[in-house]
């Protein structure tokens, strides 16, 4: 018998099998690594161990006693802690705030800010954490450290087991090191933890053991090593999957759609480029360094001086509403505070963006926003029991989807794609990538950002690698290599 078990766990949400007869198991030490297409039944398996979603059946044993995993909080008094993929952080709360705010409420509102603030900063010098501060409201911060927020949340307290459901996707790559540092400890000192990434290579750097989980159910365990890249793609999906990055095609035309000169505001610093129809255009460099200034003040979310052209126009981009009314559209980083209503169905999000154009006579008409909607869920393959199902309910990698569909059905000449892929499996990587080439394939261009260097040197034409709120470089043909990347995303100049 195992350390940590999950045993039949079945869960269904109306006609939905999100999990069947479903197994996990683990001992102290072990890092196990959590594989599986989105929607395989990972985040389902993780809500019912920490006590947000209640099993059918099944059995959760940990030290060969059973598990309340009850409610959330009885799972947290059982050594249970859950890094979630989305952010649950209390925004308009300081980092010292949200951090202790699962500590004893009574505890809680009788410390004062500088007591928390102190006993913040004890933590961080513990954890090796010296770009945080205590103090800071979470609304000023960037993604990155909103997501190193979440992960000293969960270990700030005592744990038996570390659920870390794609920890490392808004992470720079030096806070993955860290936080791959401290897991390696936390293993050491026999800590059970379960990593879920779809980066690969992070599984292979990090992990001890696997187990793959496919429509529902485990499928595969493995010790790390014992299968290979491929193995494992092919057991996530159940089948062999070729061509995982479309090959390169020369589609750049002369005509160039997007002209920018000497962008500037307080993030950037100067930053001018062409973007050509047909092409898809990389920006590289690590988080932080102005990327997302760029895509927001291309989208008209922020305010900065400079120029920029639309088809040789002259254009103000003042509000995203200019952006779309020019053909620019934004898949932005943050899907749930940025993309999407989660409240909202995904029929409602997905036509969001578009409702002007199912407008007769002054009425919407449902029957055209229904076949337009339908047609968006078919192209993309977004797993949905109905249209009308809430966007909240649906995996990481179908809510990212739902983004897509959103603003490729406004039908834009320019698509900014900003680390797109966080997140999501595989097989939806491939079809996003697929997308993407199409899209040039109609004469239409693309800027994508990602913090994967492969997805960078496979997808892009060209690649402008920002640092301090600039380009670097200028990567182009045999120049454009993962060394380069990261040697530009440092302030060093490519050889």
């Amino acid at each position: 018998m195992a350390d940590f078990e999950m045993r039949g766990i079945t869960k269904s949400f109306g006609n939905v099998h999100a999990l069947t007869d479903a197994n996990f198991s683990a001992n102290r030490g072990d890092v196990m690594g959590l594989l599986g297409e989105n929607g395989a039944g990972k985040s389902t398996l993780i809500k019912v161990l920490a006590g947000i979603v209640k099993a059918d059946k099944g059995e959760v044993e940990l030290f060969g006693k059973p598990v309340d995993n009850s409610t959330p909080k009885a799972a947290m008094h059982a050594g249970i802690r859950v890094v979630h993929q989305e952010l649950s952080l209390v925004r308009s709360a300081t980092v010292a705030e949200n951090i202790f705010i699962t500590d004893d409420e009574k505890a809680f509102s009788r410390r004062s800010l500088a007591a928390l603030n102190q006993r913040a900063a004890e933590l961080f010098k513990k954890l090796d954490v010296d770009d945080l501060d205590p103090a800071a409201y979470v609304n000023t911060l960037p993604l990155a450290s909103c997501q190193k927020i979440e992960i000293i949340k969960a270990i700030a307290f005592d744990f038996d087991v570390l659920v870390l459901d794609e920890a490392t996707s808004a992470l720079t790559e030096k806070d993955v090191e860290w936080l791959f540092s401290l897991m390696r400890d936390l293993a050491k000192k026999g800590k059970i933890l379960i990593f879920i990434s779809h980066r690969l290579q992070e599984v292979n750097s990090v992990c001890t053991r696997i187990i793959v989980y496919r429509n529902g159910t485990d499928v595969r365990v493995a010790d790390m090593g014992e299968l290979s890249t491929d193995d494992i793609v092919t057991e996530m999906l159940g089948r062999k999957m070729s061509g995982y990055y479309p090959d390169k095609e020369d589609l750049i035309q002369d005509k160039v759609v997007m002209h920018v000169e000497d962008l500037r505001n307080e993030t950037l610093n100067g930053v001018s480029f062409d973007l050509h129809a047909g092409e898809i255009l990389g920006v590289g460099g690590l988080s932080g360094q102005g990327q997302s200034a760029l895509f927001e003040a291309l989208y008209g979310a922020q305010k900065c001086s400079g120029t920029i052209e639309i088809n040789g126009k002259k254009t103000h981009l003042h509000h995203p509403a200019a952006a779309l009314a020019n053909g620019i559209a934004l898949v932005p980083e943050d899907r749930a505070n940025q993309g999407l209503v989660l409240p909202l169905s995904v029929k409602e999000n997905i036509s969001l963006a578009s409702l002007s154009k199912f407008v007769r006579g002054g009425l919407l008409n449902f029957k055209l926003e229904n076949e337009a909607v339908d047609q968006m869920i078919k192209d993309l393959q977004i797993k949905t029991d109905t249209p009308e199902v809430p966007v909240v309910n649906l995996s990481g990698g179908n809510q990212q989807k739902v983004v897509l569909a959103k603003q490729l059905l406004a039908k834009p000449d320019i698509l900014l794609m900003y680390d797109i892929t966080r997140g999501v499996d595989v097989g939806t990587k491939r079809e996003m990538f697929n997308l993407m080439v199409e899209h040039c394939r109609q004469g239409k261009a693309v800027l994508f950002f990602s913090t994967d260097t492969e997805e960078l040197t496979h997808m892009c034409s060209s690649i402008y690698v920002m640092y301090e709120g600039r380009f670097k470089a200028h990567l182009k043909g045999d120049e454009i290599t993962a060394e380069n990347i990261i040697r530009a995303s440092v302030g060093e100049s490519a050889v």
